[in-house]
Parts: structure tokens; sequence; C-alpha cells
């Protein structure tokens, strides 16, 4: 695969599908690929989520006006960008001090029709 967008993901299907690769779900590293895999499957006739089960990451809010709306992971991609701008402007003003932190957010499951 060359890119994270959705004719990538409609070209990872595609590539399965000729190969004769038998799956029963698919798990894509983002929302834009999972549509793109929405896509192909669609035009193969494949139904989703009956044949084909689809979960995207991101939640995205292109994830809820596809056909089927799609399953996806929610990251708390707000959290980690609060985060992030905290941990810069900290290090901007010159107020770091101490080792190396970690945070974390939490994940949850939003799910909708393709699964």
């Amino acid at each position: 695969m060359r890119g994270w967008g959705t004719d990538d993901g409609a070209a990872a299907v595609d590539r399965l599908l000729q190969a004769g690769t038998p799956f029963d779900a698919v798990f894509a590293f983002s929302d834009s690929l999972a549509t793109g895999v929405l896509h192909a499957l669609a035009r193969r006739g494949l139904a989703v989520p009956g044949a084909v089960a689809v979960v995207g990451f991101d939640d995205v809010r292109s994830a809820r006006t596809t056909h089927p709306r799609l399953t996806t992971v929610d990251a708390g991609i707000r959290a980690v960008a609060h985060s992030a701008v905290s941990l810069l402007d900290e290090r901007i003003r010159g107020a770091c001090t101490g080792g190396p932190r970690r945070y974390t957010t939490l994940h949850r499951l939003v799910v909708r029709e393709s699964t």
C-alpha cells in the first residue's frame, strides 16, 4: 500500500479479492482507508456487514455518513491534541522539568452499521 486515502483502501480490497484471499472482516488503519474498502466491496456486490464487516480508526465526521455508516475506533484525538499543545507550550515557556512523561487517552469503539 502506498498511501492512507480512500483509493488506497479500495485498491487493497481489490488486490485481496483478485488474489482470492478469503476474508470476512477488515480493520483499517484509518477511516479514509475503511471508506475505500466500503466502496470497493459495494462495487463488487458484497454486502457490509453481511459478507464482510468493516471497522475504521479515527472516528472522522465522514464515518457517520458512509453507507453503511462506519463502525470505528475513537482514539480520543482531541485529548491527544490538547496534551500535545500543552506540552509544547510548556517547552516554549521553558517550564519543562524532569524526564519524559507519558500520556494516555481513552479509546472507545463506536459501533455503527458496518459491523
